[in-house]
């Protein structure tokens, strides 16, 4: 029981401290920055926390067209 105590004043304090940091830097991010991360986010939990499938950007590119000339536009 002491060391569930611990572990969980100590999980608090963590989270607390990242709050305020998040909190500190959040006006410094790009406008759009809120958005993106929570698309990011809402990616992550649907494909069951694959974080490679949440941030990979799919779009789709006209026939024909090789990666090289995707690279290059």
């Amino acid at each position: 029981m002491r060391n569930f105590l611990k572990a969980s004043v100590l999980g608090v304090a963590i989270l607390s401290l990242s709050g305020c940091g998040f909190l500190s830097i959040k006006d410094n991010l790009d406008p759009k920055a809120m958005d993106v991360y929570g698309d990011l986010y809402d990616k992550f939990v649907e494909s069951g926390g694959d974080i490679g499938a949440a941030t990979v950007w799919r779009m789709k590119v006209d026939e024909g067209l090789t990666p090289e000339d995707i690279k290059v536009s």
